[in-house]
């Protein structure tokens, strides 16, 4: 779509390639809806120019495949502007940065499920440029990173509030997350997550 916002509810997006299930140069909302096998060169299921607004929804198996000799961004998601991402699911979705979500600006999640997502940074989520992450109520386990942030990697801060991590791996450093600064808000626990630290 171009231009304007676009507003989903109640769909399913499966097997869709070139720029994936949705791409746009406006605002997404998107609820109710379910996106499968993907295939996009950045945001697998959804980009945006803009800002992603996602709620009640599962990402599952979803692929950035990216630009010849570029690092493809975002397995699900990708976003330009901002990323709310509340009461979701993503499962085994991949990329070179961040396996389920890559964003450029702030993001926040909440009430959502991170389960074997991979990437080469940030097997869950991969937060670029300016803009912090806030997670909270979330879980996070099995993601997995071949160099840097098992589950999180971010150039910013992130604040995590009542969250989990579990079974999370990088082979590079933080194998559940790596970024500049940590703000711990609430009780959260980390459990066999692990870091080669070969990065």
């Amino acid at each position: 779509r171009l231009g304007g916002s676009l507003s989903i509810t109640s769909s399913v997006f499966d097997s869709n390639t070139a720029y994936g299930a949705i791409y746009s140069k406006g605002d997404v909302y998107v609820d109710d809806s379910k996106f499968t096998s993907n295939t996009g060169r950045d945001g697998g299921a959804i980009y945006s120019e803009k800002s992603v607004y996602v709620s009640s929804s599962s990402f599952s198996s979803n692929k950035a495949t990216g630009y010849i000799g570029a690092q493809d961004e975002g397995g699900a998601i990708y976003a330009k502007g901002r990323i709310f991402a509340e009461n979701c699911n993503f499962t085994d979705n991949t990329a070179d940065l961040g396996g389920a979500i890559c964003g450029r600006n702030f993001v926040f999640i909440d009430n959502c499920t991170f389960k074997g997502n991979k990437a080469k940074h940030g097997g869950a989520i991969r937060k670029t440029n300016d803009g912090d992450i806030v997670v909270s109520h979330s879980s996070f386990s099995n993601n997995e990173a071949t160099g840097d942030g098992g589950a999180i990697y971010a150039d910013s801060q992130i604040t995590i509030e009542n969250s989990e991590f579990s079974g999370n791996f990088a082979n590079g450093k933080g194998g559940a997350v790596y970024c500049d600064y940590i703000l711990f808000e609430g009780k959260s626990s980390f459990s066999g997550n692990h870091a080669n630290g070969q990065s």
